[in-house]
């Protein structure tokens, strides 16, 4: 809306010269935008002025600021032409396939709802329209290209929708060379709703300019194989609304498993990714290429997202990965497969999810790239048979508890990083500090973790387990290393082979507190837990405790080693404890070796008076005459297999 400088008058002058806006109709009122800036508190008197709609000029009724009520004449809404496909196999672009009998423009609706599969072939020019929507049976798109204009997000508006609300099965196919292009797209619409994408081909290829939304409220499928390419440039959602549930397949069905074939990669190019963003969502990647921006698995509460990438040719590029943020997120890399996080923003995995990195084959290894690594709130990263996970600055327990499980039977990295912390401390408002999360390093086997930083075990986390743990920078526990079985649950997959129970630490380590958990079942190879530190160890004001196994009872002056120390070790006031009833242990430094003697404890068993139901003076008595002769403090068990309770 414009008008000569003698027709206005405005407040304040600098909007003089500059007064371009819309009139947008609100029943018979027409409201006043500036279109110059959107400020506020403006206002205008329009005189001898006159506002044309359709060449139609209006007269004023009334003026008020900011708006001019006046009586228009009606504008017509456009109507929607609808234009439905009416036969069998046929060519886009013959009217006579369509009802009524016109080839659809970028400013119809198409149709197809017949029962029975059809194929629509695309020749020389490009086939248009404003929508598609796929209601009933199988559709193949097959050459040509196809352009579908409408920028709608609203459901049932979208370009292309497969599946809108239907029980029955949707299906769309792209073939032989087509081409798509869209804007927003939904694959199974309405909660009834099941649709399925096939883009299948070499050259065959699909852009998707906005968003696609793989089940919307329904249940939505999208296959990509044969070579063919999908490029979504905003976001992808599999499994979008409550209740959903999406599959997404991208795979080169019929390539050779080995690294390097020259075949065409079927591939999927995306914005932002969400497996599982309010529904279920399930991706697979199978031999073939995948490069989004950032990733959700498992967005919000109630979701759940699974992501398996597999097979050597599979190669997964993304800026960030958050697995489980308030849903549940599962991601597995197998068999030769590569998952790649490449911004300084790093992976998180949260909110109970899972991560495994494994593969059957030591010629092709999976693996998993990735910046700074967080693992949270009872989640797990899994690192097993030939598979290797390369980070940055790792934290296992940045809040809740995180675990990091490495099951290998060779002696082969499983794990190359920058820094690890186990466990994380903040300071509250005192200075003081609290725990804010608590890790565990579990090793089993015969696995390497090479740390090029420092490695810290905070209090309350844990590592544990066989195996190697190189650090080139600083080595500190104030929590617990618990070599060989000690603090394993599944003792059974502690060791392979009945091999030693050996945890070795190579580089310097200082306690700072810290203790050290050693388990015994006997004193041959294997039959103890034992710390190795290749290096300088610190273990002043440290402690050793030591359980024995169930049925081992040793004689007194047994001895084994706890731990071996290859630099200079310094013991001073280390403490030794043990967590057997009648045992206790005195600590002997023997070169290098910290070794731990087994002796006898005064054990004292009392039998609270029998039957009377009440713990008193009485059963005092019997506990100060078990001990009265005893100068030592001892154990003291108490036995209430007679304390019966009227």
């Amino acid at each position: 809306m414009t008008g000569p400088p003698d027709n206005f008058s405005a407040n304040p002058p600098a909007f003089f010269n500059k007064l371009e806006g819309s009139a947008t109709p609100t029943t018979l009122t027409f409201e006043l935008t500036d279109g110059f800036d959107n400020a506020e508190g403006w206002s205008a008197r329009f005189s001898g002025v006159c506002i044309k709609t359709n060449a139609t000029c209006c007269g004023f009724d009334d003026v008020e600021d900011n708006c001019l009520a006046l009586t228009p004449t009606p504008t017509p809404m456009p109507v929607d032409q609808f234009i439905r496909w009416n036969t069998g196999d046929g060519s886009f672009g013959v009217a006579e396939n369509w009802e009524p009998t016109q080839v659809p423009t970028d400013t119809d609706i198409v149709i197809f709802d017949r029962e029975p599969p059809v194929t629509v072939s695309i020749t020389s020019e490009t086939a248009l329209s404003r929508q598609a929507k796929i209601e009933r049976g199988a559709v193949t798109f097959a050459g040509g290209a196809y352009e579908l204009s409408g920028t709608s997000m609203t459901p049932g508006m979208r370009s292309l929708e497969v599946g809108t609300s239907s029980s029955s099965m949707v299906q769309c196919n792209l073939v032989s060379g087509h081409a798509m292009g869209t804007f927003h797209s939904a694959i199974g619409r309405d909660a009834i709703a099941s649709g399925l994408m096939v883009v299948a081909g070499e050259q065959v290829s699909w852009l998707n300019l906005g968003r696609l939304s793989v089940g919307l409220e329904g249940t939505g499928g999208l296959n990509i194989d044969g070579g063919a390419g999908v490029i979504i440039i905003e976001e992808t959602r599999i499994g979008d609304e409550a209740g959903s549930s999406g599959l997404v397949t991208v795979r080169s069905t019929g390539l050779s498993n080995r690294k390097g074939v020259s075949e065409q990669l079927s591939y999927l190019e995306t914005g932002k990714l969400f497996v599982g963003l309010s529904g279920d969502g399930d991706l697979t990647i199978e031999d073939a290429a995948v490069r989004s921006a950032d990733v959700v698995i498992g967005s919000e509460t109630g979701s759940s997202g699974v992501v398996n990438v597999r097979q050597s040719e599979s190669r997964w590029d993304m800026d960030y990965l958050l697995v489980g943020v308030h849903g549940n997120g599962t991601l597995l890399i197998e068999d030769g497969a590569i998952v790649s996080v490449d911004s300084g923003i790093g992976t998180f995995i949260d909110n109970g999810s899972h991560v495994t990195v494994t593969s059957t084959s030591e010629n092709l290894p999976s693996e998993l790239e990735t910046q700074p690594l967080f693992i949270s709130d009872n989640s797990f990263l899994t690192i097993q048979e030939n598979a290797l996970v390369v980070s940055t600055g790792s934290i296992v327990g940045f809040s809740g508890k995180g675990t990091v499980l490495i099951e290998r039977s060779d002696h082969e990295v499983s794990w190359l990083l920058d820094d690890l912390d186990l466990g994380s401390v903040i300071e509250d408002e005192s200075g003081e500090t609290e725990i804010a999360g608590t890790g565990i390093l579990e090793l089993h086997g015969d696995p390497l973790v090479m740390v090029s930083g420092d490695l810290e075990i905070n209090q309350g986390s844990t590592l544990r387990g066989t195996g190697e743990v190189e650090v080139i920078g600083d080595a500190s526990n104030e929590g617990t290393i618990a070599p060989g079985v000690a603090g394993i649950q599944d003792i059974a997959k502690g060791t392979v082979g009945g091999g030693p129970r050996v945890l070795i630490l190579d580089g310097n380590l200082t306690m700072n507190g810290g203790e050290i958990l050693a388990q015994v079942d006997g004193t041959e190879e294997g039959q103890f837990d034992q710390l190795i530190v290749n290096g300088v160890a610190d273990f002043k004001d440290s402690t050793i405790r030591i359980r024995l196994g169930d049925g081992y009872t040793p004689q007194p002056g047994v001895s084994f080693p706890v731990v071996d120390v290859t630099g200079e070790f310094n013991m001073e006031n280390v403490t030794v404890e043990s967590e057997t009833l009648g045992f206790g242990f005195d600590l002997l430094l023997e070169g290098g070796e910290l070794v731990a003697v087994t002796k006898e404890t005064n054990r004292f068993d009392v039998q609270p008076n029998p039957r009377d139901g009440v713990v008193d003076s009485r059963d005092l008595f019997e506990w100060l005459r078990a001990i009265k002769e005893d100068e030592e403090p001892g154990d003291v068990l108490f036995d209430f297999a007679q304390f019966w309770v009227k």
